[in-house]
């Protein structure tokens, strides 16, 4: 699966989103959120569904197997690489220095 599908699975945890609110959060183009969507749906991790109150709206929600995929990405992706678990704590903390100086 993407990175971007992760994303968007990790996103809709919170609970469903527009079709907007999901291209926004995901920093996409309403397009490629439906590309998105669609290529979720077809995998069976999302629902797409009327919005309650304006039925021009689509809503996003994950499935349970979504829910699971979402889960499951976030700990793939919250658990650091081997080489850098495998470093010690003045390594750790040199690693800490120049990478606060990259994104200063």
């Amino acid at each position: 699966m993407s990175f971007i599908r992760a994303k968007a699975l990790r996103h809709l945890v919170a609970g469903e989103l527009t079709m907007r609110q999901f291209a926004e959060r995901l920093a996409i183009d309403p397009p490629y959120a439906t590309l998105v969507v669609d290529d979720l749906q077809r995998r069976g991790l999302v629902l797409r569904s009327p919005h309650p109150s304006d039925r021009r709206l689509r809503m996003v929600s994950l499935t349970p197997a979504g829910t699971r995929a979402a889960e499951s990405a976030e700990r793939i992706l919250n658990r650091p690489p081997a080489a850098v678990a495998d470093l010690d704590a003045a390594d750790l903390a040199a690693l800490d220095r120049l990478v606060a100086k990259l994104l200063g």
